[in-house]
C-alpha cells in the first residue's frame, strides 16, 4: 500500500483500527509514565526530607561531639593537675620522711617504716568533705600496703584520722 487514496474501504478500515489501537496504547503509556513520574516526585520528597533530617542530626551530634570534646580537655586539664599536686605531696611526704630518717640515725633510734605524726597531718589545710574524700584517696594511692612505698601502720594513721575529720564534716 503506497498510497491512502487508493486503498479500498476494507484497508481504511484495518488502518483505522490499527491507528486507535495505537493511539490507545500511546495513551496508556502516557498514563504509566504519569503515573511513574508521580511516583518517583514523591520519593524525591521523601528522600529530600530523610537528607535534610540527617543533616540536621549531623549537625547537632558535630555540636555534641565538640561538647564531649571540650569537656574532656577540661576533664584531663583537671586529672594532669590532681596527678601533679599528688606527685608533689609525694615529693614533700618522701622528703620528710628521708628527713625523720636521717634524724633517727644522729639520735640513735632505729626506723620503723611507720611514722609517729602529729593528728591532722595527712588531712593539713583540708577544710571541707570534698577536700577530705580527695585527699584521702589520694593518700591511700600512695601509702596502700601494695605498693612499694606502701605501709600497713600509716595506712592505719591515715584511717583513723579521716574517720576523725569525716564525723567532724558531717555535723
Amino acid at each position: 500500500m503506497h498510497s491512502i487514496e487508493n486503498a479500498s474501504i476494507e484497508q481504511l478500515e484495518q488502518i483505522k483500527l490499527w491507528l486507535f489501537q495505537e493511539n490507545i496504547r500511546i495513551e496508556n503509556e502516557k498514563e504509566e509514565l504519569e503515573k511513574k513520574k508521580k511516583e518517583f516526585a514523591q520519593e524525591k520528597a521523601i528522600l529530600k526530607r530523610q537528607i535534610s533530617e540527617l543533616e540536621c542530626r549531623n549537625h547537632i551530634d558535630q555540636q555534641q561531639l565538640t561538647q564531649e570534646k571540650m569537656l574532656f580537655k577540661q576533664k584531663w586539664s583537671i586529672l594532669e593537675n590532681a596527678y601533679r599536686d599528688l606527685h608533689e605531696e609525694r615529693k614533700k611526704v618522701e622528703i620528710e620522711k628521708q628527713q625523720l630518717i636521717r634524724e633517727n640515725k644522729y639520735t640513735g633510734r632505729h626506723y620503723s617504716n611507720s611514722m609517729t605524726v602529729s593528728p591532722g597531718f595527712f588531712f593539713k589545710g583540708v577544710d571541707n568533705s570534698l577536700a577530705l574524700k580527695k585527699r584521702y584517696k589520694d593518700l591511700i594511692k600512695i601509702f596502700h600496703p601494695d605498693n612499694i612505698a606502701g605501709d600497713n601502720e600509716t595506712v592505719q594513721i591515715i584511717n583513723s584520722e579521716y574517720g576523725l575529720l569525716k564525723d567532724a564534716y558531717q555535723l
